[in-house]
């Protein structure tokens, strides 16, 4: 039951990123990418610690897509290039 639970979560975790990184919320995709990265390299080794990592990972997910992260202004003038590339 474990196992099923947590490759929900993951499948989850991954959907979350994947949409954010296809919305250009850059700040925040990064933001999950490393955070599930630390969270299962710290607790690597014992199956319920990446668990827990995985799981403490969808929260933050969750946490930044009602409560996205302030973008410098380098990231905003990309993504407007971005999309003035894309209407052309």
């Amino acid at each position: 039951m474990l196992v099923i639970l947590s490759g929900i979560a993951m499948a989850f975790n991954i959907l979350i990123i994947l949409h954010k990184i296809r919305n250009l919320m850059i700040m925040n995709a990064l933001v999950d990418i490393v955070t599930l990265g630390l969270i299962i390299f710290l607790t690597a080794g014992t199956y319920s610690g990446m668990v827990t990592g995985m799981i403490a990972s969808v929260f933050i997910s969750a946490y930044l897509w009602f409560f996205p992260l302030r973008e410098p202004r380098v990231v905003r003038v990309l993504k407007e290039k971005l999309n003035k590339r894309g209407e052309k």
